[in-house]
């Protein structure tokens, strides 16, 4: 039943064109949100993604594109941290205006909570009640494959 009315819902002409105009507008969302997932990301890099999709929002015609930049606006100043990124960003590429011990700290800082989730579902695997007979060699095997396997992806 649910798929019959999906396939109805796509006769509909205004479904279509709405989904067009959510392609065109915010299909460079999904894409940022895959890339700020990736391990190692550096803060440039990061900041680069945020500003592509400040960008993409800026360019958003309609009553639609007003409503996500208004969205995104209030993100943004919700966070108050995250305006500080692109001076970091900026120290780390030649902008130096703080001590040389930080600016190597701030090279590879995380802005999304994705590396910290990840690891604590690793460390939720490795404590779990059910490894109750884990020996310490058992543990170093299960550490080396678990990081063979992260290196791969």
């Amino acid at each position: 039943m649910c798929v019959v009315n999906s396939q109805n819902a796509f006769k509909n002409p205004l479904v279509s064109q709405q989904i067009a105009y959510i392609q065109a507008n915010f299909g460079t969302i999904v894409y940022a949100i895959t890339r700020l997932e990736t391990q190692g990301l550096s803060l440039i890099e990061a900041t680069e993604i945020i500003t592509e999709v400040s960008n993409a929002l800026a360019g958003a015609a309609g009553n639609v594109g007003i409503t996500m930049r208004q969205k995104w606006k209030q993100i943004i100043e919700r966070t108050r941290d995250f305006r500080k990124l692109p001076k970091f960003s900026g120290q780390l590429l030649d902008d130096f205006d703080m001590p040389p011990n930080l600016i190597s700290l701030f090279k590879y800082a995380p802005i999304t909570s994705v590396d910290v989730e990840r690891s604590f579902s690793v460390y939720k695997t490795i404590l779990a009640d059910n490894r109750t007979r884990f020996t310490p060699e058992n543990l170093e095997m299960y550490l080396i494959s678990n990081c063979e396997q992260n290196q791969m992806f």
